[in-house]
């Protein structure tokens, strides 16, 4: 009989992300801390302990380190960069159900995404910021 394993309550994944395609085919490179911890769905809980019979914690801890890896390069490779720069709590909503669609699979789910940094190689992010900051202060000094 396998020992039986206990779902981690915290597991905090750092990424440095590189040439995540977006919708548009723009890559991005991203710098994020990901975390994970036991689902509030018990039995999300039971089904992940059941998957991860007999797996070690580091074992576990890779097996959430791959899918928070493919789930979030999959979310990302759906939306644009207006997407991201239009609004950030949709962004993060947006990886996180994609994330945790994946993640139900082993009881566990996203406590928190902390975006660090995002850049690409073309400087398209840099120009889409420059020009957003330059309509703000036109509409700031129209009123």
């Amino acid at each position: 009989m396998e020992e039986p394993v206990d779902i981690p309550s915290l597991v905090v994944l750092e990424f440095d992300f590189k040439d995540l395609p977006t919708k548009q085919d723009i890559s991005l490179n991203i710098t994020a801390q990901i975390t994970v911890g036991a689902s509030d769905d018990q039995q999300a809980v039971d089904s992940g302990k059941t998957a991860l019979s007999g797996r070690s914690s580091f074992e576990i801890e890779q097996i959430a380190r791959d899918m928070v890896f493919q789930e979030f390069a999959s979310a990302i490779k759906m939306i644009t960069i207006e997407d991201i720069n239009r609004n950030k709590t949709w962004f993060l909503n947006h990886c996180c159900d994609i994330i945790d669609n994946r993640l139900s699979l082993i009881g566990l789910h996203v406590l928190d995404i902390d975006v660090i940094d995002i850049t690409d190689d073309s400087g398209w992010i840099e120009r889409a910021g420059a020009r957003a900051l330059a309509e703000a202060r036109r509409k700031n000094e129209r009123n």
